[in-house]
């Protein structure tokens, strides 16, 4: 995810230069059948103006929604990072030996490193491996719905600690409330990641973009002559990135520049919880320049 004040132009137009290039194409091609072979349209600004003016309404309303699913996504995850910290916290509190707050503390940065997976379409057994051991990892990744089952896994781990004394009444039931609110932020979640946004933002509003953009040059090309080819790379620019930020922001949980930052996110949630357990081998935050940042 990007960081700071300053935009990576060099991305971006790295990103779109295929389509740059094309439209670039385009404009020569008008600008030369015109020249050359008198062939061209009547110039035609008031029906661009007014198909430009309803597609911007168009692509606005398809960005707010795409956006709204970004940030709602980064609203759970921090309420699942929140939630995470009140059980480790409560563990602390209400769990007397030590074993067994390093044991449930380890399924909660589990539950989040097999929900980060689940939400990528990531193997989740080599997280699971690692934090929870071989067999009972292997076991967990092998279920349907990890995460679903990690957290489960930790519920009964936790009615066993209680039933040998381990915790009182009163903080299995803190900790169980604490649980069902880690589950129902991975349903958000989850509900974001299975539901993807209806067909006609997804599929017309890129097509009518494009076609749009392709289209401009042979309507200027009367009026405009070889500026047509800097009016419609410009105007161009502004529709394809305008149109690219809905497609980006709507999967909010990909890996990409501007995907939420799930992996720093977790690791900093596990690095945070094992320390508090006075765990020294602990691993590296995650780096900054790793295309993958928390902000």
């Amino acid at each position: 995810m990007f960081i700071g004040d300053r935009i990576p132009w060099a991305n971006i137009l790295r990103f779109h230069r295929a389509r740059l290039l094309a439209l670039a194409g385009a404009s020569f091609t008008a600008v030369s059948l015109e020249r050359h072979l008198g062939v061209s349209l009547p110039s035609l600004p008031t029906p661009f103006t007014v198909v430009g003016g309803a597609l911007a309404i168009l692509l606005a309303f398809r960005n707010s929604a795409a956006y709204d699913r970004w940030w709602e996504g980064r609203k759970l995850w921090g309420a699942f990072a929140n939630h995470a910290r009140s059980v480790a916290r409560q563990l602390q509190t209400y769990v007397a030996d030590a074993d067994d707050r390093a044991r449930l503390t380890r399924y909660v940065i589990a539950h989040a490193h097999a929900l980060r997976c689940g939400l990528r379409g990531e193997p989740a057994e080599p997280e699971l491996v690692r934090l929870l051991g071989e067999p009972e990892g292997r076991a967990l990744a092998a279920r349907r719905g990890v995460a679903t089952a990690v957290s489960i896994e930790c519920g009964v781990v936790l009615r066993d600690v209680f039933a040998r004394g381990g915790v009182s009444k009163e903080g299995l039931d803190r900790l169980d409330s604490s649980l069902t609110e880690l589950a129902n932020a991975q349903g958000g979640l989850e509900r974001i990641g299975s539901t993807p946004l209806p067909a006609p933002y997804r599929f017309f509003t890129p097509m009518f973009t494009r076609a749009y953009v392709f289209a401009l040059p042979f309507g200027l090309v009367e009026g405009y002559k070889w500026i047509t080819v800097l009016v419609c790379l410009a105007v161009g620019f502004v529709f394809l990135v305008l149109s690219a930020i809905g497609e980006l922001l709507e999967s909010p949980f990909r890996k990409s520049p501007n995907g939420l930052p799930l992996d720093a996110i977790t690791r900093s949630l596990e690095v945070q919880l094992r320390s508090a357990l006075g765990e020294a081998d602990l691993p590296p935050d995650w780096p900054r320049d790793a295309g993958d940042v928390l902000t």
